[in-house]
């Protein structure tokens, strides 16, 4: 008896390990929205540690999906835009606003980053 009272406890705690590292693996939705003024033109990249870096250019507004593994990844972008006005950027993940910034220098530069937890 105590034997199969050790096995079921045992097996109870690989069941809830396993259920906290799947935890850790889950995939989130990471969105770069990026705005600003008169359809300013920026460049830059974004980049996860599990992926390669994207190269991303266009104007203003665009908007990027992308994945990051939960408690894994970091999540870094730069955007370099020249010109006049102002251009915002920020990440979102689960509904939430993880890193936001703004520049309205006339070469203005963009630095965000999320750690996936």
């Amino acid at each position: 008896m105590r034997k199969l009272s050790a096995l079921v406890v045992l097996i109870v705690a690989l069941a809830c390990f396993s259920l906290m590292a799947c935890d850790a693996l889950r995939i989130v939705d990471v969105t770069l929205d990026i705005t600003g003024d008169n359809l300013s033109y920026f460049t830059g990249y974004y980049e996860t540690t599990g992926s390669d870096t994207t190269a991303i250019s266009g104007t203003v507004p665009k908007s990027y999906t992308f994945q990051a593994r939960k408690s894994l990844d970091v999540v870094a972008v730069q955007i370099v835009r020249v010109g006049v006005g102002q251009i915002s950027a920020r990440l979102i993940a689960d509904g939430i606003t993880r890193d936001s910034a703004a520049t309205s220098d006339v070469v203005g530069v963009i630095t965000l980053e999320w750690i996936a937890k």
